[in-house]
């Protein structure tokens, strides 16, 4: 019955059934899939702990892995301007606040 509804989730389209946004072309994300069975999962595990299962029926379950996010970073070059900003500005900041009221 699980895997059914993974399988479902799998062809699902964003925002399908929703009450205010239409369905939109494309399908869920594999990580919205992912978080649908591991909070199953969870919601599962609570319900062993706290006794209201005779035992974990989802614990063998396994979750669909998501594709990983590539993020871009800065290059050393817009690292360096980007930290040439901020010691600029810092140095004014602290010439016009600390530097006047360091002799009082």
């Amino acid at each position: 019955m699980v895997r059914d509804y993974i399988s479902h989730l799998q062809s699902a389209h964003e925002y399908e059934g929703h009450p205010f946004n239409p369905t939109q072309d494309k399908l869920l994300s594999q990580a919205a899939v992912r978080n649908h069975v591991m909070v199953l999962r969870s919601f599962s595990s609570w319900l062993d702990r706290e006794l209201y299962t005779a035992e974990n029926i989802l614990k063998r379950l396994k979750v669909p892995k998501a594709d990983m996010k590539v993020i871009m970073t800065l290059s050393d070059a817009e690292l360096g301007q980007l930290f040439g900003i901020v010691d600029s500005t810092l140095r004014h900041w602290v010439q016009r606040h600390v530097y006047p009221t360091a002799g009082a």
